[in-house]
């Protein structure tokens, strides 16, 4: 019998790598996003490509914790448990920063960053109680350190990986881990548009000058969800191409290449 996942926000891009990672992998995919026919197609794509797993697409709006029970109850017609919950989706709270940013932003981004995480993974881990699970929760470099106009996403990122810890304890005794992927810059779909100059000055600020893949990051998700890192738990993965390394903004260092070894 195959294990069960469930990514949110999985219907595209990263979640939809970490779903098809863990798809290869023999696990049967439960994918959540706003919009149910998104969610459903992917699910569909995943059967086709991976004709021995089964797969699942949910509606779901983080924000609504009566939505977060209702799609856990559909869930649970499809599995009576969970073995990997993956915390994908996010508010990106783009262009807010500490004086523009207003109750109403605040509370968006909040209320899918933070609360909706919590009572999905709490949601999680009830179906984890018996055989145990892992929880993989995605931080960010920006709830490490300060960027321009990324205040309270920032914030909401630095309470996931706080989070994380809390959950590795408290769950502890039921043996289900909990652990957080930091993601620095992902090339996703919404680099496709970014023009070529723009992308140099970007991998500029890379010490490995090159931002992660989606793959590179379903690759580390699925590390911290396996049994490959079944005595890890309540710490953070960072796959963020060395950007959080420097202490000062990172430059083209070319001229401190050695070739006198």
């Amino acid at each position: 019998m195959n294990k069960n996942a469930l990514i949110t926000a999985g219907s595209k891009n990263t979640g939809y790598q970490t779903a098809r990672k863990l798809a290869q992998n023999g696990f049967d995919i439960h994918i959540t996003s706003r919009s149910e026919n998104d969610a459903v197609c992917a699910a569909e794509n995943l059967k086709k490509e991976f004709p021995n797993i089964s797969a699942y697409g949910y509606s779901l709006e983080l924000s609504d914790v009566s939505d977060i029970k209702n799609t856990f109850e559909k869930i649970k017609k499809n599995t009576h448990s969970l073995d990997v919950f993956i915390g994908n989706a996010a508010n990106l709270g783009i262009g807010f920063d500490t004086f523009s940013t207003d109750e109403k932003a605040f509370d968006s981004v909040m209320d899918v960053n933070i609360k909706g995480t919590f009572f999905t993974a709490q949601q999680a881990a009830k179906m984890m109680t018996e055989k145990g699970g892992s929880i993989v929760l995605i931080g960010s470099v920006q709830g490490c350190g300060a960027i321009e106009g990324r205040a309270i996403y920032g914030i909401s990122k630095a309470a996931v990986c706080a989070m994380t810890k809390y959950l590795a304890f408290d769950l502890a005794p039921y043996k289900i881990r909990a652990n957080c992927l930091i993601a620095g810059a992902i090339h996703t779909d919404r680099w496709e548009n970014v023009a070529s100059d723009e992308l140099n000055r970007r991998r500029q600020n890379y010490p490995l000058e090159k931002e992660a893949s989606m793959e590179d990051v379903a690759n580390a998700i699925y590390f911290l969800a396996s049994d490959m890192s079944k005595s890890i738990t309540g710490t953070s993965i960072t796959v963020d191409s060395g950007v959080l390394t420097p202490i000062l903004p990172y430059k083209d260092r070319k001229n401190y290449k050695r070739d006198d070894f």
